[in-house]
């Protein structure tokens, strides 16, 4: 079985399971985000509950998030790398 580590909409650190749609299924709650040193023992410790009840760790198959380049790069520098959005949109 596989599950990967993320966080929870209210900000928890937790194990999700994907099912057949893609969609996270929840397994397990740990504590709260924190930035910085918090980090490490909040993912071992989901881990060790992984490893205890026969999850591996794998990185998830669907993005978690809905953001796109187009949302990070002010859209000059965008159409500067990749090219004019308007031509992507029409597959050129």
């Amino acid at each position: 079985m596989e599950a990967y580590i993320g966080l929870t909409g209210d900000g928890y650190w937790a194990l999700f399971q994907e099912d057949a749609s893609g969609e996270p299924v929840l397994l397990a709650v740990g504590d709260p985000f924190e930035p910085g040193d918090a980090i490490r023992p909040a993912v071992a410790a989901l881990t060790e509950w992984a490893a205890a009840y026969g999850y591996r760790i794998v990185t998830p198959r669907y993005g978690l998030s809905e953001v796109s380049l187009e949302d990070l790069i002010e859209p000059e520098v965008f159409d500067e790398i990749l090219g004019p959005a308007a031509d992507m949109d029409d597959g050129g």
